[in-house]
């Protein structure tokens, strides 16, 4: 793990004197817990320009629905305007490609979901029953909270991205989140459960 990589905030990798991982070990802490120096140990291993150009060549995402500017915590390059940037159908997209297959490897895909699918908790993750699979990340900067996943019901999986912001406290984001995700999943499971005129067959 490079010097330079190390930053404060989310993660645990700022605290280990000498940490010794693969490129998926930090792709799990990056997913996980949102471990800043790990996203930063990624970015620079893989650079930048080539992220954002594998991501805007998926199917449907495009140069302007998803862009990385800057490395994690880098306050100096977010106050000139290089903020990282997505759109909930660029996720979509992106997780859409990623579930599909479409533009990734097989190899790639079985491993990008079973990374995604590392337990967390999170907004997202909390407004599902237990035992319910999601293969999904959440995000958050002061004022602003957001979660994406691919969450796998039985014969009728379903993508959820919800971005909020101007948030006063970020449990707000994090409780509109986690109500959404909760109605959408019951929501899903009911249609998944009925007829085509609303009559559930099976419980």
């Amino acid at each position: 793990m490079p010097a330079a990589a190390r930053v404060a905030g989310s993660g645990i990798l700022q605290f280990l004197t000498d940490p010794r991982l693969t490129l998926r070990d930090h792709a799990a802490l990056m997913i996980m817990l949102s471990d800043n120096t790990a996203t930063n140990v990624l970015i620079d291993a893989l650079g930048m320009d080539r992220i954002n150009q594998t991501v805007a060549a998926l199917p449907g995402v495009g140069e302007d629905a998803i862009r990385l500017q800057r490395r994690m915590m880098d306050a100096e390059a977010a106050a000139r305007g290089h903020e990282n940037l997505a759109t909930p159908r660029g996720l979509a997209a992106l997780l859409q490609a990623v579930v599909a297959g479409t533009g990734i490897g097989p190899g790639s895909r079985t491993q990008m979901l079973e990374i995604l699918r590392l337990p967390k908790s999170t907004a997202l993750t909390r407004g599902l029953p237990a035992g319910v699979r999601a293969a999904s990340k959440p995000g958050g900067l002061d004022g602003v909270a957001v979660d994406a996943g691919y969450v796998e019901v039985a014969g009728r999986g379903y993508i959820l991205v919800a971005m909020t912001s101007w948030l006063k406290a970020g449990r707000d984001g994090d409780a509109a989140i986690e109500s959404l995700s909760r109605a959408t999943y019951e929501y899903v499971r009911r249609v998944a459960q009925g007829g085509p005129y609303g009559r559930i067959l099976e419980r």
